[in-house]
């Protein structure tokens, strides 16, 4: 990454698409997709209810109880809809978020 004399970072004038690695469904990621990502024990899960739902399926399983649906994982019951999943990734799966482009950074800094 260029940087000024002081050390900023100098922003590119167009961002570089360059696949920067692959998330949990084996599809690769370009730093310039502006997507935010969950990482979980290493997989990048796109922040954005559908994958998140598929990716907290994956690990427990889904079932019904009146009128809610509920996910079952581990010893814990989430009521199954994007906030809270979302925060069930990040609290209690021990979830990040990183965007494209620090993924990109990262892979790019080692």
């Amino acid at each position: 990454m260029l940087r000024d004399s002081l050390g900023i970072p100098l922003e590119p004038k167009n961002d570089p698409h360059i696949p920067v690695a692959r998330d949990w469904l084996d599809k690769v990621i370009y730093s310039d997709d502006y997507d935010d990502y969950i990482v979980v024990d290493g997989e990048y899960v796109l922040d954005e209810e559908n994958n998140v739902r598929a990716y907290l399926l994956k690990q427990g399983r889904l079932y019904s109880k009146g009128n809610y649906d509920y996910i079952e994982l581990d010893d814990y019951v989430v009521l199954d809809d994007y906030p809270n999943l979302r925060c069930h990734m990040l609290d209690e799966m021990g979830g990040y978020l990183l965007n494209t482009m620090e993924i990109y950074e990262g892979v790019e800094n080692g």
